[in-house]
Parts: structure tokens; C-alpha cells; sequence
């Protein structure tokens, strides 16, 4: 329509269009555009003709008949809409109309562009009350070289809301999910039952998966695929309970511990306290079975090492000094990755950029 376009250039189909649009010789003469806002206006009345109808207004007509019917419309001494109501079907779907309806039909469809309804105001109709009523107004624009306050309707929230907002008591919920299932396992978690209670888990008996039979060639028949084999996307929650209940002594703080403290050096820092075990550091002495099944343990070293890694290349010797005394089986890989500078496969990631 003619607001999409930076000109005059008309977008329109035959019955769409208002007549003046049609008649239009592109001579470049007329000082008002003929396609313009009132040509839309048309288009509007048609095209809600045809909604109201529930089809199109002449079907399966070709060009020549569909402009032969336009100029019987434009030329008739009728209102369009009485004109098109001669059709039995459209004047059954018209008699169902309310009054509102109708009356925004006929100042749309209206022959003569100075007696057709203004967008402004068809937008004013009581037929479109509720949509101006539900409708949120659009924001005050302020101009480049402005005097005016924009912040005086301005309501900062308070530093409570603030911190009550973007800080939470459930740290354990800030860490991967990946850390969480580690921890969970640690804790006394078991997957298969909680499976097996889903039931997503069932075994059969491996007499039902032998094939009928086989071939030389080595192909088999007659196999029936296990199910447990395809993809389910069936969600099933874990309880943290037991998790939770065995972190409950850890503080705050541990969450986030501090890569370089000031107030000492580097060389005497040492692993936060445990409320079980004690000092972190003595339990490091222990054999490397026990420290892999010590909940709290894992749980200071893979946060320890997250941070590390995180900091990576920065953090790299403190990673090798940590790493002297054990990685945890979750970071392992991601620990050799660093201390062996393993950068991956380039070349790959290079490859599959959409150049």
C-alpha cells in the first residue's frame, strides 16, 4: 500500500483497488497522488468484504472479467455494497451483519475518494472501541535537543529488591547441571531405580533378542530392536533432598571461593574448612579412593577448578600446582586439556564457519 512505499507506485490487485487507482495513466500530472490513503482505505473495505463473505468476492473470475465487474460497480448509480448485495449469498451474509459493520462498509466502499471515510477517522469508529480501548499508547518521543526531565517518572527499586532479586539463597542451584548430577551421584544417588520406577527402564530376557536366523554372509533376520535403544524424551526430576542434606553445613562463601587471597600469599593458602572432615588440607593426605567418594571434597575441588579453568590461560600454573594433588574425575579431561595446551581442532572450527 502506498505507507510501505516511498512514493506514489501503486501495489494492488483488480478488486482490491479503488477505481481512481485503475484509471491512473502515470502521466506524472496529477498534483495528489492517486494512490494514496484513501485508495487503502478501499482496499480495507474490500478486503473486509471478503472476510465477512468468507471468500473471494468474485472466484475463479480472470482479469478481463474482474475489471468488467469493477467498472460495473464504479459506474453504477448504487452504493457499491447495495450493488454487490444483489447476489443472493451476499446479501444473506450481509443480513447477518451488525449495524456497525455495515456502516464502516459503506464509507469505505464509497465511489468518490472525497466522500470516502478518512483513515483517522475509521480509526475513531465505534466499531473498533474495544481495540482503542485495549489498545497502549505509544511513548512520549523526546527531541534531540530535549529540556524536558526524562527520568521524573523514573522508580529506581530499592537495594533490598535489588539483591532479593538478583541474588539467591539456593547457591547450588547457580552450579552446572553437570556438577549437580556429580554431586548427587557422590551423595548416594541412584539412577536405575528412579528409572526402573518411571518405567523407562525394562529388561528382556535375552532369548527375545536372538534373530530368527542368519546367514554365511553374516546378516541376521528376524532380530527385534530393543526399545531402550530409542530416543524418549520423557522427563524424570531427581530428588536433591539427600544432596541438599549433605551440604547443609557448607557455607555461603564456599561457593565462590577467592583464587588469590591478599591478605596472605599464595603459597600458605589453603583449602577452606570442612565441618565433617575437618581441615580440607588434611584430607588431601588420604589415598585417592577415599577423596573420590568424599562429597565435600569433590565438591570444594571441582568449584576450585571451575574457577581455574575459567581463567584459563591466566591461571594455568595454578592449575598445574592443584593438579599435583589430584583432579576430580568431572574436570579430568578438561584439566589435562589445560596443562597439555590441547587448543582443539582449529582447523574444524575454522571450516564450519559459514563464510
Amino acid at each position: 500500500m502506498y505507507h510501505f512505499l516511498s512514493g506514489s507506485l501503486a501495489i494492488w490487485l483488480q478488486k482490491s483497488s479503488a477505481g481512481p487507482v485503475k484509471a491512473d495513466d502515470d502521466t506524472g500530472q496529477c498534483v495528489q497522488p492517486i494512490s494514496g490513503p484513501k485508495a487503502d482505505v478501499w482496499a480495507f473495505g474490500i478486503i473486509l468484504l471478503e472476510f465477512v463473505l468468507g471468500r473471494e468476492l468474485w472466484p475463479g473470475l480472470g482479469v478481463h472479467e474482474t475489471l468488467k465487474k469493477t467498472v460495473e460497480l464504479i459506474q453504477t448509480d448504487m452504493s457499491p455494497l447495495d450493488f454487490l448485495s444483489q447476489d443472493p449469498t451476499v446479501a444473506k451474509k450481509l443480513k447477518g451483519l451488525s449495524k456497525d459493520m455495515l456502516d464502516v462498509l459503506r464509507l469505505c466502499l464509497s465511489v468518490s475518494s472525497s466522500k470516502r471515510i478518512k483513515a483517522e477517522d475509521l480509526k475513531q469508529h465505534p466499531l473498533f472501541h474495544k481495540e482503542r480501548a485495549s489498545a497502549v499508547n505509544p511513548k512520549k518521543e523526546f527531541r534531540l535537543c530535549t529540556t524536558d526531565v526524562r527520568c521524573s517518572d523514573l522508580e529506581l527499586p530499592t537495594y533490598e529488591e535489588t539483591i532479593a532479586n538478583e541474588f539467591s539463597n539456593d547457591h547450588l542451584s547457580q552450579r552446572s547441571m553437570q556438577e549437580v548430577y556429580y554431586l548427587w551421584r557422590l551423595a548416594g544417588g541412584e539412577l536405575d531405580p528412579v528409572l526402573r520406577k518411571a518405567g523407562m527402564s525394562r529388561t528382556r530376557p535375552p532369548i527375545h533378542l536372538l534373530p530368527c536366523y542368519g546367514i554365511i554372509d553374516g546378516e541376521l533376520f528376524g532380530q527385534d530392536r530393543d526399545h531402550a535403544e530409542l530416543l524418549n524424551n520423557t522427563v524424570v526430576l531427581l530428588s536433591q533432598e539427600q544432596l541438599r542434606f549433605r551440604l547443609r553445613e557448607i557455607p555461603a562463601t564456599d561457593y565462590y571461593p577467592l583464587l588469590e587471597d591478599d591478605s596472605k600469599p599464595v603459597e600458605t593458602q589453603q583449602l577452606p574448612p570442612s565441618a565433617s572432615n575437618g581441615d580440607m588440607s588434611n584430607s588431601a593426605t588420604l589415598p585417592l579412593v577415599i577423596r573420590e567418594k568424599d562429597i565435600e571434597y569433590q565438591f570444594h575441588r571441582i568449584i576450585l577448578y571451575e574457577r581455574l579453568l575459567t581463567a584459563y590461560p591466566f591461571k594455568r600454573p595454578y592449575i598445574w600446582r592443584e593438579a599435583r594433588i589430584d583432579i576430580p574425575p568431572l574436570v579430568r579431561a578438561s584439566v589435562w586439556a589445560a596443562l597439555l595446551e590441547v587448543e582443539g581442532d582449529i582447523e574444524g572450527a575454522y571450516n564450519a564457519v559459514d563464510k
